[in-house]
């Protein structure tokens, strides 16, 4: 007949089961830790990969309504799309530019605004190969028209001061139906579209541009650096602003801002902002890029359908 087996060998087999099971354990929290730190690995792969080769072509069409006091009928429901920042040189691809510009095409607008910089200047083929470029974009039913950014004046280490670069590009650019507006205003139906030239650049006179023009007028005024809104003589303007230059800081994490922005007043990254005195901002978010990689900021094409606004619409 066997004897029971002693308290002490009891609590030596306690003891070995127990030792195996805490190994097991801290086997799978290495397998779950390195499984976690893989998978952290693979997405963090993945989004530098997509930011870097996926997202600065992946351009989004934003549809925004725009109400405008006093609109003539004729023009309630026209459209004017907005393009900004190619940066023709030897960063961007030419296919995906001409991609876009197909896309405009495509959309039968009324009224096109490019709000600059559409060369990164480094000599005067790049003026070349934008016009090349553009040529094939349908031009606006209405109007085809543009303003200067920094870029389009060249750069050196005094800055984009080159007047004779954006002289150049001007003129070509008129060769193909694309009309500048050098601090100067135009009247399309009843609607003033007004431009100045670049916030840094050595040309710009905003005063001039403003009283160009019937202020009375339902007004658009293109301007490639937001910035210019913070400046003094705006008191009596009364209409939308579009922009561009920021490139919508091109990359943005979850829940923060932008973390480079080239404009002073950061809360002009993207998108529309209302203003005080009945005025409304909007920013584009560019098509090209300096260094190719965009997180959650896309590429855009902005489509405005006018309408005339509402009293309370008018309301600052």
């Amino acid at each position: 007949m066997k004897s029971a087996p002693s308290p002490q060998s009891i609590s030596e087999s306690d003891s070995v089961v127990t030792g195996s099971v805490d190994d097991g354990k801290r086997w799978s929290r290495r397998r779950f830790l390195a499984t976690g730190v893989a998978g952290s690995f693979a997405a963090c792969t993945a989004s530098g990969a997509w930011a870097l080769w996926g997202a600065p072509h992946n351009v989004e069409l934003v549809n925004v309504p725009m109400p405008l006091r006093d609109l003539p009928d004729s023009l309630i429901g026209k459209t004017i799309v907005q393009i900004s920042d190619l940066h023709v040189g030897p960063i961007v691809r030419h296919e995906y530019l001409r991609h876009c510009l197909e896309l405009v095409s495509s959309l039968e607008p009324d009224i096109v605004a490019v709000t600059g910089d559409f060369v990164s200047y480094d000599g005067p083929a790049r003026i070349d190969e934008a016009v090349s470029l553009l040529a094939d974009m349908q031009r606006g039913k209405l109007a085809t028209i543009a303003v200067t950014g920094n870029h389009d004046f060249g750069f050196s280490r005094d800055g984009f001061t080159n007047r004779q670069v954006a002289d150049a590009l001007t003129e070509k650019l008129d060769g193909i139906g694309i009309q500048l507006l050098r601090n100067s205003a135009i009247e399309i139906g009843g609607l003033r579209l007004l431009g100045v030239d670049d916030f840094w650049g050595p040309t710009h006179e905003l005063d001039e541009t403003l009283s160009s023009g019937d202020g009375d007028r339902p007004s658009v005024m293109l301007c490639h650096n937001p910035d210019f809104v913070d400046q003094p003589g705006w008191d009596d303007y009364r209409g939308w602003i579009l922009a561009g230059h920021t490139h919508g800081g091109q990359v943005r994490l979850p829940f923060c801002k932008p973390p480079i922005l080239p404009i002073r007043n950061r809360d002009y990254a993207a998108g529309k902002i209302d203003l005080s005195g009945s005025r409304t901002l909007y920013v584009n978010r560019g098509l090209g890029y300096l260094r190719k990689v965009r997180l959650n900021v896309r590429p855009e094409i902005t489509v405005f359908e006018l309408s005339r606004a509402a009293l309370n619409d008018l309301a600052s």
